[in-house]
């Protein structure tokens, strides 16, 4: 037994053991025999895998976020197409009213008859229909703003989330 104590004295003394070791979130021990320059290279690897885990976790808590947005944007695009055919279609549609109109009125027997100021009225009203159109397709322009601003918006809150986390765990480190 004094022999292994002797023995455990004088190899503590004439040869120590240098271990390198961090604190904070980390808490890494460099491993025996294991030089300082190969420890920082192992710390600072296991920093950016502890790093990229957790942007990756904050990607996927702002992912359902962002993908809704990309899918409302990408539905709104497509009631604006529908839209404008819609509006085009009124328009011509009252266009081809408003030739018949005056044909009828230039080559029928009476310019104030009963068909004439009928087909009168028909055409001021698919005019208002096609200023509904038009008002259809400026509020469908209107909603694919809004859900763009508010995507940049989300976009922007998941970066500064990320330079957050980035700046704690430049401070931690």
């Amino acid at each position: 037994a004094r022999w292994s104590k002797a023995l455990a004295t004088h190899l503590y003394r004439t040869r120590p053991l240098v271990v390198w070791t961090t604190g904070g979130r980390l808490a890494i021990t460099s491993r025996p025999g294991e030089s300082e320059r190969d420890f920082r290279v192992r710390l600072r690897d296991a920093a950016h895998e502890s790093r990229d885990a957790a942007v990756e976790k904050l990607r996927a808590k702002h992912a359902p976020a962002l993908a809704r947005l990309r899918d409302q944007i990408e539905r709104s695009e497509q009631r604006v197409e529908i839209e404008r055919e819609q509006y085009g279609a009124k328009k011509m549609e009252t266009a081809i009213s408003i030739g018949a109109s005056v044909v009828g009125a230039i080559f029928g027997r009476k310019l104030a008859s009963r068909t004439n100021v009928g087909r009168a009225a028909s055409v001021a009203r698919g005019i208002g229909r096609a200023s509904e159109e038009r008002g259809d397709v400026a509020r469908a322009a209107d909603k694919v703003e809004d859900l763009r601003e508010k995507l940049v918006a989300l976009e922007t809150a998941f970066e500064a989330d990320v330079t957050k986390l980035e700046q704690s765990i430049a401070k931690q480190s």
